[in-house]
């Protein structure tokens, strides 16, 4: 079998990337406009004011590029590597027309949990054939009848885009759930869409009740929620490691600043403002991703919120 596409290595090096380029955009706009201070452009006056005024305008446009791309960088990559992956092995899932694969992101439980800093446990191809529910991912294969799904829900977590829920059951054991969402898409609204278009073809598929096709060698969708965490706990010590950012933060704001306004070179404040704030975001971002992280590969009786890996 091939090896996996959606493993540890494919999310750190994302990880990186996408931190990298958020780290880019976030101090870009304000160092350019600091070095155009210096050696292109009047310190004060007029010119001055547009040019700060341009880097606040730039920085604004960039944010929303990436709060758009970003979440899905390597994605399109990911998309094509998997298709081949399950090409290549179709023993275990009848593989209909292209235009019925729907490419996901999967997750066990009901919560919106980070697994290794991604919202996905596992991305690949869901296909509502009738009356069976069947999806072939990089780590995961899994069947589910429409008889054994006790209903569907649409949730948007704060923050986060909106996921589909599916609650199921076996006869005699309590009710599981698992989520998934649309990675069909090159921005994140456009997956968004793709999610509601996906809920909807969902909610027929389970209405229609139509005489299962029989997939036998495919097991139920999976439960376990090792090595995750929840995304809306805050992690051990994140407290302690956001203030302590958020005072060097203020301090070097603080020391900075005062001298450029003393010297009146107010522009040049504002810019450094904008600068130092944007690389204190960036960087608190980054330690609680890692302390998430690293919470959720801890023993369970070592964790503090132990519920996470029930």
């Amino acid at each position: 079998m091939a090896a996996a596409v959606f493993d540890a290595r494919f999310k750190r090096r994302m990880r990186r990337l996408a931190g990298a380029i958020l780290f880019a955009v976030g101090v870009g706009p304000f160092a350019a406009g600091l070095v155009a201070l210096a050696h292109l452009a009047p310190a004060r006056g007029p010119v001055a004011i547009a040019l700060t005024v341009a880097c606040f305008l730039v920085e604004i446009a960039l944010l929303q590029v990436c709060r758009e791309r970003l979440p899905l960088v390597g994605n399109a990559a990911l998309r094509r590597r998997l298709q081949a992956r399950v090409l290549e092995d179709t023993s275990s899932l009848p593989l209909p027309e292209a235009s019925q694969w729907h490419f996901v992101g999967f997750s066990p439980g009901h919560e919106l949990r980070t697994w290794e800093g991604e919202t996905d446990r596992d991305v690949g191809f869901l296909t509502l054939a009738p009356g069976v529910m069947v999806f072939r991912g990089d780590h995961y294969a899994w069947k589910l009848r429409a008889e054994a799904i006790q209903r569907i829900d649409m949730v948007a977590p704060p923050g986060a885009p909106q996921r589909i829920v599916v609650f199921w059951h076996v006869p005699g054991e309590p009710t599981r759930a698992f989520t998934i969402a649309s990675r069909e898409g090159r921005t994140l609204r456009q997956t968004v869409a793709a999610t509601a278009r996906l809920y909807q073809a969902m909610r027929g598929w389970v209405e229609r009740n139509d005489h299962a096709q029989d997939v036998p060698s495919l097991g139920l969708p999976p439960t376990d929620l090792s090595g995750s965490f929840p995304l809306d706990q805050p992690p051990s010590g994140s407290c302690a490691a956001l203030f302590s950012v958020g005072i060097i933060v203020l301090l070097s704001l603080w020391y900075v600043v005062q001298q450029l306004v003393a010297a009146r070179l107010y522009c040049h404040a504002v810019l450094w403002a904008g600068m130092l704030t944007s690389a204190g975001i960036v960087v608190s971002s980054y330690i609680l991703g890692y302390l998430q992280r690293y919470e959720a590969n801890l023993p369970p009786h070592l964790r503090r919120n132990n519920h996470a890996a029930r």
